[in-house]
């Protein structure tokens, strides 16, 4: 008897949150929603459901493998089913990713957005594309530097290549897997 109560108790109340849930696009028609649905084109028809004060949205139709969680208008965290876990800053940009590049099930890879100290001018994304611990790439306003030997080089593009310069001279480089590497003349 308890077990029956119990259930017609949790089907009432599952049933009054999803009356409150919409379906819909995501974010209305400010162009920061219309920009998140360039990124995310199942954005344009999600399932949005209140939860306390924050929306969570997800695909309306499947497959339903990925999650956001946004206050006022606003993305906090995503879940994709790419593997990655995104965190959003009250600026609206990524401060935090993790994710799973090679699909086993253990994350991977992790960039996050630093903080401006008063003697910085910039803002970098550092990241640490095998998860050993050391940054291997920052990117601010300034490039994109990658860290090579222990030392942080920018990174350059000419025409199709990614290269550092190294005594004086470009040289082309590339991530192997598990480092940047100056790749041979």
């Amino acid at each position: 008897m308890r077990n029956s109560v119990l259930l017609v108790f949790i089907s009432l109340v599952l049933g009054a949150c999803a009356r409150d849930c919409r379906t819909g696009s995501f974010g209305g028609d400010s162009d920061e929603a219309r920009a998140i649905r360039l990124d995310w084109p199942w954005m344009a028809h999600v399932k949005e459901c209140p939860v306390g004060a924050y929306l969570v949205d997800g695909p309306s139709e499947g497959p339903y493998e990925d999650l956001v969680i946004s206050k006022k208008g606003k993305p906090l965290i995503s879940i994709t089913s790419d593997k990655e876990i995104m965190v959003f800053g009250e600026d609206g940009q990524v401060a935090l990713k993790v994710a799973d590049r090679n699909g086993d099930g253990i994350f991977d890879f992790v960039s996050y957005k630093t903080a401006v100290k008063e003697d910085q001018e910039h803002r970098f994304y550092i990241t640490d594309r095998d998860m050993d611990g050391e940054p291997d790439m920052k990117v601010g306003d300034g490039g994109g530097f990658a860290k090579i030997d222990g030392r942080w080089l920018p990174l350059e593009r000419r025409g199709d290549a990614t290269g550092v310069i190294v005594d004086a001279e470009w040289r082309p480089a590339q991530w192997n897997g598990a480092q940047w590497q100056v790749l041979p003349r």
